[in-house]
């Protein structure tokens, strides 16, 4: 029962922290959602602190590296399941650098997926670079600088969304993001992105 409380006290936390905001959300509004004292939560969980650890913490507990992207689709699919992600967990990305400062144990799960993304990414180019979709880097270093891009539009376009008012969290997020690699296809490339992904 005990556990159930506390996946329950997550749960709920997380539904707070994606309408309001981490900032924006108390531990006595995460009470009062689920109908508790304040002082049965603290049992669990002693400050806000530490259930955003345990948030984060679950959410990486089902995190999954997704298959390395070898086509044009499956980069395009890979940045659709990154819009989905930070969709359903836009809280995390609204206060991502905030979190990492606000706990060691965060930082340090940012750090192993960043590192986990940019893997990811320089083997996808490098494969797309083989099959004739990307060109060849045109200095050293090229590929890495771009991904570093690249990762930074996945990771804060929720917020800038939400800064500028956009219609939506993710409003065009794939446009913008493809943008950052269309300069570096190749002619082959830049046609089957313009017949099958651009819009």
């Amino acid at each position: 029962m005990r556990k159930n409380t506390k996946l329950e006290i997550l749960r709920v936390a997380k539904e707070l922290f994606n309408e309001r905001g981490y900032n924006d959300v108390s531990t006595q509004n995460i009470a009062d959602a689920m109908g508790i004292s304040k002082g049965n939560l603290n049992y669990h969980f002693n400050k806000k602190e530490d259930i955003i650890e345990a948030v984060v913490e679950e959410m990486h507990s089902h995190y999954e590296r997704p298959p390395v992207p070898a086509t044009l689709a499956e980069l395009n699919a890979h940045f659709l399941r990154v819009q989905k992600v930070t969709t359903d967990n836009a809280f995390y990305f609204w206060h991502y650098t905030q979190l990492s400062q606000l706990s060691e144990r965060i930082r340090n799960i940012q750090s192993t997926v960043s590192g986990n993304n940019r893997a990811l990414f320089s083997e996808a180019f490098r494969l797309l670079e083989q099959e004739g979709i990307l060109q060849g880097e045109e200095y050293p270093g090229q590929y890495e600088h771009i991904i570093r891009v690249v990762m930074l539009a996945c990771t804060y376009w929720t917020p800038h969304s939400r800064l500028v008012k956009s219609a939506g969290a993710n409003d065009g997020f794939l446009a913008n993001v493809w943008s950052i690699i269309y300069p570096i296809l190749t002619d082959q490339g830049k046609k089957q992105y313009l017949a099958d992904f651009h819009q």
